[in-house]
């Protein structure tokens, strides 16, 4: 175990000398070894762990070495030091973690390794491009399974619950993503709405469109029907099917389509609730530029 008092003690002597004997004489040598010893430790690991082991480690030890950081009285070397045992321990082998069969990223996301997520999410937010592909595989994996329900319903040629499917993928994703990641992170927003552009803007066999679905879909959860959702059910559904539709590059059909739809609504008095219409066509302004309206 390292002696704090004398580990401190030692640092205040060096601190003393000038600038540049510092760094010649204590600073630059203290990163060579941290590099040296944090190389040593990933190799080691990696012989051994699996990648949720590995990092699991990696978190303890960059804690710990967060905490030796904080006696080093120049703020630079306290930041060379973490960036040291940053890019060694997670950085040098991160393509190597993350793409593991058995416990990489797939891994985790198939098997909702909430835990595990934040760890990753966690330690590699404060290295600068750590989370670069973090994110490519979340959106990878994204894209693999919204395709994944487009391609079922298309081989079946059965497109009723395509978009209900859809919704709820993203639903789910939504929320792991704000559970584990950072829910205002803007790369996760962008992945996930890449990843649902890619499947919504497809074409699909049958009669109606993706763009017609999203409207029918709507229709379905704003008409008056035996089917009772509450306000709170309506906004989240609704909130989903809007995500969808801003997905979509052919929003001038859609919107043509939702228009014929809700005017069905109002003439039939088939209106479930007139709250989630006004919400869902100010959203809709919003999307569409002022030429929207309900008329």
């Amino acid at each position: 175990a390292i002696d704090d008092n004398l580990l401190g003690a030692a640092i205040a002597m060096y601190f003393q000398l000038s600038t540049e004997d510092y760094e010649k004489l204590f600073e630059a040598p203290l990163i060579d070894e941290t590099i040296r010893y944090f190389t040593g430790k990933s190799e080691d690991w990696r012989r051994t762990d699996t990648c949720l082991e590995y990092l699991k480690k990696a978190d303890e030890v960059v804690n710990m070495e967060k905490e030796r950081a904080e006696k080093y009285p120049a703020p630079g070397t306290r930041k060379l030091v973490l960036e040291g045992a940053r890019n060694e321990l997670l950085m040098a082998p991160q393509k190597y973690l993350l793409e593991m069969e058995s416990s990489g990223i797939v891994h985790m996301l198939t098997s909702e390794k909430k835990e595990d997520l934040e760890r990753v999410y966690r330690l590699y937010k404060p290295i600068e491009g750590g989370l670069d592909r973090v994110i490519q595989m979340f959106r990878e994996y994204v894209t693999k399974c919204a395709s994944e329900i487009l391609r079922k319903a298309d081989e079946a040629n059965d497109t009723s619950s395509l978009i209900s499917r859809l919704a709820a993928c993203y639903g789910h994703f939504r929320g792991l993503a704000d559970t584990c990641f950072d829910k205002n992170d803007e790369q996760v927003s962008k992945a996930l709405l890449f990843a649902f552009s890619e499947v919504v803007n497809k074409e699909i066999r049958g009669s109606a469109g993706i763009p017609e679905l999203l409207a029918i879909y709507c229709d379905s959860i704003l008409r008056a029907s035996g089917e009772k959702r509450s306000e709170e059910e309506m906004e989240i559904e609704l909130g989903r099917a809007y995500f969808l539709i801003s997905c979509t590059k052919d929003k001038d059909q859609l919107l043509e389509f939702y228009r014929n739809l809700m005017a069905k609504r109002f003439l039939g008095q088939k209106v479930a609730s007139d709250d989630a219409e006004k919400n869902m066509i100010s959203k809709l302004k919003e999307l569409s530029g002022s030429q929207y309206t309900a008329n």
